[in-house]
C-alpha cells in the first residue's frame, strides 16, 4: 500500500518498525524516503533490519521533542539527522 500511493514518510514506535521491516518487501515500500521513529530508542538490530530492505533515512526521534516529528515536514530539531 506505501508503494501503491506513493508515500514518502511515515512514523513507528521501534517495536512496530522491527515488526514491519520483518514483514514488507522491499518492492513494496520503495516510495518511503523517510521513516520517523517515536516514543524509545530504536534498537541496532531493527535498523539493520530495516537498512535491509529500504533506503529510507531512519529518524530517532527519541525523547521531548517528539511530537514535533509529527508535523507535516520534517524540519523539527529532533528530526534533522
Amino acid at each position: 500500500m506505501i508503494d501503491d500511493y506513493g508515500v514518502t514518510a511515515t512514523d513507528f514506535v521501534p517495536s512496530m518498525l522491527s515488526v514491519f521491516a520483518g514483514s514488507v518487501d522491499r518492492q513494496q515500500i520503495a516510495s518511503l524516503r523517510h521513516v520517523f521513529v517515536i516514543g524509545g530508542a530504536i534498537p541496532a538490530a531493527t535498523v539493520r533490519d530495516f537498512a535491509e530492505i529500504s533506503a529510507a533515512r531512519v529518524h530517532n526521534c527519541m525523547g521531548r521533542p517528539r511530537p514535533r516529528c509529527r508535523s507535516p515536514t520534517p524540519t523539527a530539531p529532533c528530526c534533522r539527522t
